[in-house]
């Protein structure tokens, strides 16, 4: 199988003013800064049937990062994350319906840049995870998927010696995940249910425009959900969730928490 994503820059590339400082936690929003430049991916993935229940894939994948400007008060000072190659594996049983994927991911990242400068080389990460589905009754699904990443220590520039130093003052956080759904057929093309999900990650990720970590964190969102079938091969959902949030703070911050509801709602089609 062969993968490709591109994702295009929208609104403007340059934030300047109080717009500058518009950045989400990854916890609480897909997308963590505005004014990101042009990322694109691709990669390849070969399964291998081992039995009519067992199979084995692995996988390569390249993410292609864009440079931006995300200071609109200092135009030419532009920043480029750094590329990401991804190695993965996964071993899948299935029958039927069921099926329990287990998967480990290496990813590593290439020098982050700002204004020229190379700055930050952030140390590869492992990732172990595990999805599976399972009809619990003639008209009751569950699916539970979990994982578990941790990284090394990064190495930054130091500005005396012009050499990348490991930094021995923080280390990457690891980063548990679990989440969970439970659903009920409704009717042929519809289906209601209950929807969970747990993070907890430590000081592991990073602002791309100023290199600084995040304080440890965690996250929990619990509410209703439905699916509807408007077509063969094509799917509409919704969901309605309660979200609580916390974060630890650090020696410059206070701990910050937010709670509240989230909607949201997709279409998705296959062909």
């Amino acid at each position: 199988a062969v993968d490709a994503d591109l994702s295009l820059p929208t609104g403007r590339s340059q934030l300047g003013g109080r717009a500058k400082n518009l950045v989400f936690d990854p916890l609480l929003a897909r997308y963590d800064r505005y004014g990101e430049g042009l990322n694109a991916s691709f990669g390849v993935f070969a399964s291998l049937g081992l039995s009519r229940t067992v199979s084995f894939g692995l996988g390569v994948k390249h993410n292609l990062t864009g440079a931006y400007e995300p200071d609109g008060d200092q135009p030419t000072v532009t920043v480029d994350p750094g590329d990401v190659t991804s190695a993965l594996a996964q071993f899948t049983w299935r029958r039927g319906d069921d099926f329990v994927t287990l998967g480990a991911e290496y990813a590593h990242e290439s020098t982050a840049v700002r204004a020229g400068v190379p700055l930050l080389k952030r140390a590869p990460s492992v990732e172990l995870s595990l999805v599976s589905s399972v009809r619990l009754a003639p008209l009751v699904t569950g699916a539970v998927s979990a994982s578990y990443t941790t990284r090394g220590r990064d190495r930054r520039l130091n500005e005396i010696t012009g050499a990348f130093e490991k930094d021995l003052q923080r280390r990457d956080g690891d980063v548990w995940a679990l989440s969970g759904t439970l659903y009920y057929q409704l009717r042929p093309r519809t289906a209601l249910g209950l929807e969970g999900d747990y993070v907890s990650a430590g000081d592991s990720e990073i602002d791309d425009a100023d290199f600084t970590y995040r304080p440890a964190r965690r996250r929990w969102r619990l509410g209703v959900g439905a699916r509807h079938a408007v077509a063969r091969n094509a799917l509409v959902t919704a969901s309605l969730r309660y979200l609580d949030y916390r974060d630890q703070g650090s020696a410059l911050f206070l701990p910050l928490g937010a709670n509240g509801w989230t909607f949201t709602a997709g279409i998705s089609a296959a062909w």
